[in-house]
């Protein structure tokens, strides 16, 4: 086999039947979502039931984009309208290159920035692109298919080490109160004795008074008196020192409870970050039961056409939350916060948003503050994050999803 297809020459563009049917698996659930192929199962009346599982829909029409009958090529024609409609913007730029070097850097440049579906189709059905680059581009398609499962496990990964560390907190929690609580007591009793020990001398005191008042006057009275000033002066000396003694005591006492208050809100910070991580783990299972067709009662995520602005995050999980937001029939749009698109772009970028949201853990405080106020003014919903994780997005997905109606899909097919 030659580096380029031998292929019959077409104007434009190679055809959905027309490529390898070795690519079709990764063309199919890449560049289409499940959403667009409920809506051509309705239109082209294929004999599948409306609550099969995403599976066997997907095998459905990855076996029809390489079949010959007629039938299944009228299929085949559908998704190829499909493909071209909602990826018009990517065969544009695509179609301006001269050659396959041209292909393979806009290919880098989508890949780095996330953007896949659009620009994979664009890169398999063009005439110039080489036997080469198509193989690269549907292994590196492939392994990003795996992103979503590596985030589950590191979810679960890191839920574990958290129960793990809060359990450790709350280990060292229990014995600081215990430590604690047995030296109050023991200070406590040591005060007590102290002022017993006062009270005890100051009785005495009263009592020797008593009986130098009743000797009379002499020098008796006079050796008594200095013994009994003698004795005062040591007595205050002793309760100078007892009462600095209690100071210290009751300083301890204070910053033992200031340390206390500070592990029981620690201990409490981290409970609230395990809840969380605990309630994204159980949203991405959700999401990922959807995909396997087993939900059951729990409605599909649908943002009903949507667009969503993420500002921040980590770029490495920007293509995972691409097709988590294009499967639920969502546009997806990305900001790095001024990294490489810069502050100024950000402006444009809100005024198509539907919803903004932002990672507080992976974009700057001034970033962060400018996109709230563009929110506010001009009156879109503002979401921050706790987490730039996966889980912590879809859970955000999630809950904010009733505020979208879906879209109208019968309106857009009539304009079709």
């Amino acid at each position: 086999m030659t580096d380029t297809l031998s292929l019959r020459p077409i104007v434009g563009r190679r055809r959905l039947w027309e490529l390898d049917p070795h690519f079709h698996c990764s063309i199919v659930g890449t560049c289409l979502t499940m959403s667009d192929l409920r809506k051509l199962a309705t239109k082209t009346r294929l004999s599948v039931p409306a609550d099969a599982p995403d599976y066997r829909l997907h095998g459905v029409f990855v076996r029809a984009a390489g079949a010959a009958g007629p039938a299944e090529k009228g299929i085949a024609k559908l998704m190829d309208k499909d493909l071209e409609r909602r990826h018009t913007r990517a065969l544009a730029q695509f179609r301006k290159a001269a050659d396959n070097d041209a292909l393979e850097a806009l290919w880098d440049g989508a890949r780095e920035a996330g953007d896949i579906p659009g620009p994979y189709w664009a890169l398999m059905c063009h005439p110039l692109a080489s036997r080469t680059l198509l193989e690269r581009a549907f292994g590196e398609v492939h392994m990003l298919s795996h992103l979503m499962g590596a985030a589950n496990r590191a979810d679960v990964r890191r839920l574990a080490e958290m129960e793990r560390e809060t359990e450790a907190v709350e280990d060292r929690l229990a014995e600081a109160e215990a430590r604690r609580l047995r030296e109050i007591e023991i200070k406590q009793g040591e005060i007590g004795q102290l002022r017993a020990a006062i009270e005890a001398e100051r009785a005495r005191t009263r009592a020797l008074v008593r009986r130098l008042e009743e000797a009379g006057e002499g020098g008796c009275r006079d050796l008594r008196i200095q013994t009994l000033e003698a004795t005062m002066e040591g007595l205050r000396e002793r309760l100078n020192r007892e009462a600095w003694r209690a100071d210290r005591l009751q300083g301890k006492l204070a910053e033992a409870e200031r340390l206390l208050t500070e592990v029981r809100a620690d201990r409490d910070d981290l409970r609230r970050r395990l809840a969380e991580q605990a309630e994204d783990l159980r949203t991405l299972e959700d999401l990922a039961l959807d995909d396997d067709g087993e939900a059951g009662d729990r409605p599909p995520l649908d943002l009903g056409g949507r667009t969503i602005l993420y500002v921040g995050g980590r770029p490495r999980t920007v293509p995972s939350l691409r097709k988590l937001v294009e499967d639920s029939n969502g546009r997806f749009a990305h900001h790095d916060a001024g990294r490489e698109d810069g502050r100024a772009h950000l402006g444009e970028v809100l005024s198509g948003a539907d919803i903004v949201i932002c990672p507080v853990d992976c974009i700057s405080h001034d970033a962060c503050l400018k996109a709230k106020r563009a929110c506010l003014k001009r009156g879109t919903p503002f979401v921050p994050l706790s987490s730039a994780g996966l889980g912590a997005f879809a859970r955000c997905l999630r809950e904010t999803a009733p505020l979208f109606a879906p879209a109208n899909d019968g309106a857009a097919l009539a304009a079709e």
